[in-house]
């Protein structure tokens, strides 16, 4: 989405009851909280790592689902491409701090004026906060006074996305397929059969 919009303008767009009026409860009842949103200056990139982990298994677990930072390969990646990109200012660390403890990050990439909005997760143990949410329109916040023109959902359809913005770009996967030899004969069958096609469904990437 676009941020050449005062922030009041781009807030009257979003979801009224999603965005809106849920981002006013969640206030008042944070009001008395001792509650606030950091960006790490990334001085320890390994203790950012076990923290995000810490966040990300959290958010995983309530879904079922394995946290992708519980290998070690995976988090020592991760390290090294945070290294990289902070010399450049490309990589940006949020968290939202309850009791100076964080209970919710966003990691994301900063690039020609672009903020890509690209992991996240938070602790369970306050999910009636809604702390994604809580960090999110803060990170936006933060965005349209840091010089940033464009927040970008990145790819995928969750639905939670057109909430907060109505503006979107289509992706489009293209496959060519091999058409010789062995794997060419059973590709062409397939094709021809429509279990496959050249050209994929578009989908829908917030802008």
């Amino acid at each position: 989405m676009l941020l050449h919009r005062y922030p009041e303008q781009y807030y009257a767009t979003t979801s009224k009851s999603f965005v809106q009026q849920d981002l006013r409860r969640l206030h008042n009842h944070l009001r008395d909280k001792n509650w606030e949103v950091v960006e790490s200056p990334l001085t320890d990139i390994h203790r950012e790592i076990e923290t995000i982990y810490f966040l990300h298994h959290c958010s995983q677990t309530r879904k079922a689902r394995s946290s992708y930072y519980a290998s070690d390969r995976y988090r020592r990646f991760i390290a090294a491409m945070m290294e990289e990109l902070k010399r450049f200012g490309e990589i940006r660390l949020f968290y939202l701090l309850l009791d100076k403890k964080p209970i919710a990050f966003v990691l994301g990439f900063h690039f020609r004026k672009i903020f890509y909005y690209w992991n996240i997760g938070f602790d369970s143990a306050h999910q009636k906060l809604s702390p994604s949410k809580v960090l999110l329109a803060e990170v936006i916040q933060r965005c349209f006074h840091s010089g940033v023109n464009e927040f970008n959902f990145m790819r995928g359809d969750s639905d939670y996305k057109t909430r907060w913005t109505k503006q979107f770009r289509s992706n489009f996967q293209i496959r060519w397929l091999n058409e010789r030899g062995f794997y060419g004969f059973f590709n062409q069958y397939r094709s021809h059969s429509g279990q496959t096609s050249r050209a994929e469904q578009p989908q829908l990437e917030p802008a």
